[in-house]
């Protein structure tokens, strides 16, 4: 079998290779060259633009290439066209998010205010691409359960929907670095660019920490990445270390990472990054019912986010860590998602 595979130019950029969507695709690159699939990567600086930048470098399919897999659903005009003038080509799309409550959690997340509204009027415009592209495909490969049946399914007819959750990429399996003695650490990962939704987790970690008092005696606390705009609040007993080269270091020494908002969609992949370090994830209940179920397990689920909790799940995470990997039987459902959309 022949592909075009058509993704942001991000994939192609080294600084960015633990970006959340960039890792995602590597699974999808690890699934063809293992499947023996042979690809032709197409890269477009703008999603949204994506026919612009094919009609101009005339990179739609060609003779023997028999399927197109689209790394976003922000290019609904592309999928379309390939609909319409290449019946033979079976059209696959991956969106990363189901954005109409994706970007309404960014409202939520930044309050009251004019940046509220603009990411409402994001929501808006963003649904009717999703709408659109989901359509045109052939078949939705959505990143989560939770988006696929409570989503894309409503989109689009439900029997072209298939979960193909997220899973850690051997590239980035393999650098993962030995997990020492764990420390009493907790930590919170940020981005490389901050963003409402990061913001409000931070702010979250810290009021928690403030409120803990002499609870949890012996934890640390750090945080990482940008926080060029977050005006809210940080706890001085936070280490803040900025924008990592690598999280894994970091994740390696802490016994847990808490993911203290419930806001936003998708996979959170650095929930699969703290569990491949053997790390316990704090997360709020809103947030876990959006996990897949082979990771949780691995998390300690607070019923209310508040600072009693929060040294609750502090106490449980000096508990031995489960000793089964997830990430096995997350790899082995996307393969599984993978073959029914591309071979059956």
């Amino acid at each position: 079998m022949k592909i075009v595979h058509v993704c942001g130019r991000a994939v192609a950029d080294p600084a960015l290779r633990l970006h959340g969507s960039v890792k995602d695709i590597q699974g999808r690159s690890e699934y063809f060259a293992e499947r023996g699939v042979g690809v032709r990567q197409v890269l477009v600086d703008d999603p949204a633009r994506a026919f612009e930048t094919m009609e101009a470098t005339r990179a739609w399919p060609a003779a023997g290439e028999s399927a197109i897999l689209f790394e976003s659903s922000f290019c609904p005009r592309a999928l379309e066209h390939v609909r319409r003038s290449y019946p033979h080509v079976r059209v696959l799309l991956r969106p990363h998010n189901a954005e109409l409550p994706h970007r309404l959690d960014w409202a939520r997340a930044c309050g009251p205010g004019l940046a509220a509204l603009g990411w409402a009027r994001h929501a808006v415009v963003n649904v009717l691409r999703d709408w659109r592209s989901a359509r045109a495909a052939h078949r939705v490969l959505p990143i989560s359960d939770w988006e696929a049946y409570g989503y894309w399914s409503r989109l689009t007819r439900p029997d072209k929907v298939i979960a193909a959750p997220f899973f850690l990429p051997k590239q980035l399996r393999e650098v993962l670095p030995e997990v020492p003695d764990k420390e009493r650490l907790c930590v919170n990962l940020g981005a490389a660019r901050g963003n409402p939704l990061v913001f409000h987790a931070l702010g979250a970690f810290s009021r928690c920490i403030e409120g803990l008092g002499g609870d949890a005696p012996g934890w640390c606390f750090a945080s990482s990445g940008d926080a060029e705009g977050y005006a809210g609040p940080v706890s001085p007993r936070v280490e803040r270390f900025g924008v990592l080269e690598s999280p894994y270091p970091l994740l390696a020494r802490a016994r847990a990472m808490a993911l203290l908002s419930p806001l936003g969609g998708g996979f959170k992949t650095k929930v699969l990054e703290a569990v491949a370090c053997r790390t316990w994830v704090i997360v709020p209940a809103p947030l876990a019912r959006k996990l897949p179920l082979e990771l949780r397990p691995c998390c300690i689920v607070l019923d209310e986010i508040s600072p009693a909790g929060f040294a609750a799940a502090l106490k449980r995470a000096l508990e031995p860590f489960p000793e089964d990997d997830p990430g096995v039987r997350l790899r082995s459902r996307a393969f599984s998602a993978l073959d029914a959309a591309f071979w059956l």
